[in-house]
């Protein structure tokens, strides 16, 4: 989990990367490459990641948000042009709140998309 520095997504180079307190350099995660650009990213209270991913061409195959574990290894994707799961078109920035909900805020239809947690 992020206890402490900063954490920031870099949607021009498609990666997170974490920065300690002082500014220094932790690590870097650029592994949404093959998917498209990092455009947000939210940590959870357990310390996973999860990470806002599109395409410029506005695709649903192309939009979507991947689910990241403490290390950083892709654990689910919701979106993404599957069956059943919401229908992203422009993902932006997302959010988690508390009790593990994610918001996930749209430019192109100017939504927020509200996804509860599994029970």
């Amino acid at each position: 989990m992020l206890l402490s520095g900063r954490l920031e997504a870099s949607r021009e180079n498609s990666r997170i990367q974490v920065f300690d307190r002082g500014g220094a350099f932790k690590r870097e995660w650029r592994g949404a490459q093959d998917k498209g650009r990092v455009f947000g990213v939210a940590v959870d209270a357990a310390g996973g990641y999860y990470v806002g991913v599109r395409r410029a061409d506005y695709d649903p195959a192309t939009n979507g948000v991947l689910k990241l574990d403490r290390d950083w290894n892709t654990v689910a994707a919701i979106g993404f042009g599957t069956p059943g799961h919401p229908v992203f078109n422009a993902v932006h920035d997302l959010a988690v709140a508390r009790d593990g909900t994610i918001y996930v805020a749209e430019t192109r239809t100017r939504r927020v998309v509200k996804l509860r947690p599994a029970r």
